[in-house]
């Protein structure tokens, strides 16, 4: 056993450190550093955490804008192909109306005549006909 030991172990009470119950400069500081970085992290940690909540929501938002962005681009395009679906069945109608007039008018001899008949330029080529064939008889005789 050491003469500086009690028996039970103990370091006397004149060997024990003299600042036993005071904090010394660097202890202080560290302390005092600790509990500022403590704080100072507290800080930054809410200050992300309210960063965050206020990024989240932007991000909800634009989701949600674009969202409504797609679905009104896709009612837009469905409105947009019914109506051009409506014009081209009335085109391809018009279309057929027309092709079987022209048919009919091509082959309906008796009509052609009759409205060719009724131009100026057709009553003028027939007068100038009829003239010609009197002339070529006036002529001969």
């Amino acid at each position: 056993m050491n003469d500086q030991e009690n028996p039970s172990g103990e370091l006397k009470e004149q060997q024990k450190p003299e600042r036993e119950f005071e904090i010394g400069m660097d202890e202080y500081w560290k302390t005092a550093m600790g509990g500022l970085h403590r704080e100072y992290q507290q800080e930054s940690l809410t200050a992300i955490r309210n960063n965050r909540a206020h990024f989240d929501k932007l991000i909800s938002d634009a989701q949600t804008i674009s969202n409504q962005v797609a679905q009104n681009a896709v009612s837009h395009a469905h409105a947009i192909m019914a109506a051009e679906l409506a014009n081209s069945q009335l085109v391809a109608a018009s279309s057929s109306v027309h092709s079987q007039l022209a048919v009919d008018r091509q082959w309906n001899v008796d009509e052609v005549a009759h409205l060719v008949a009724n131009t100026p330029v057709f009553m003028d080529a027939v007068a100038a006909a009829v003239a010609q064939a009197a002339q070529a008889i006036n002529v001969t005789k």
